[in-house]
C-alpha cells in the first residue's frame, strides 16, 4: 500500500552509501556477504511471519462468510425454531 515510502527511503539509503560527501572518498558500495545474508534473511522472516498470519487468521472475505453459516440461511430448521413465536397461553395456565 505504501511502496512509494519504501521505495524513497530506498533511494536515500542507497544513495547515501553509494556516494559519500567527500570528494576525496569517492566510491561504489558493493554488499558484503553479511549485508546480503541479512537482505535474503529479512525477506524470508517476512514471508515466514505471513505465513504463519495467514494459516492462523485466514485472509477470507466477510460476505463469503456469511452466506455460508447456518444462522444466514432463512430455511434452516436448527438455527430458526427459536424464533418468536406468539404467546397463547403461559406454562402456568397449561398446567392449572
Amino acid at each position: 500500500p505504501n511502496t512509494g515510502m519504501w521505495f524513497e527511503r530506498f533511494v536515500i539509503i542507497v544513495t547515501s552509501i553509494h556516494r559519500d560527501f567527500l570528494p576525496s572518498s569517492w566510491g561504489y558500495f558493493s554488499p558484503t556477504w553479511v549485508d546480503i545474508t541479512l537482505f535474503i534473511g529479512t525477506i524470508g522472516l517476512f514471508v515466514f511471519l505471513f505465513l504463519l498470519f495467514v494459516r492462523f487468521l485466514p485472509i477470507i472475505n466477510m460476505f463469503e462468510v456469511k452466506g455460508i453459516t447456518p444462522q444466514a440461511d432463512p430455511h434452516d430448521p436448527i438455527h430458526h425454531a427459536e424464533e418468536k413465536q406468539p404467546v397463547l397461553a403461559s406454562s402456568r395456565e397449561v398446567h392449572a
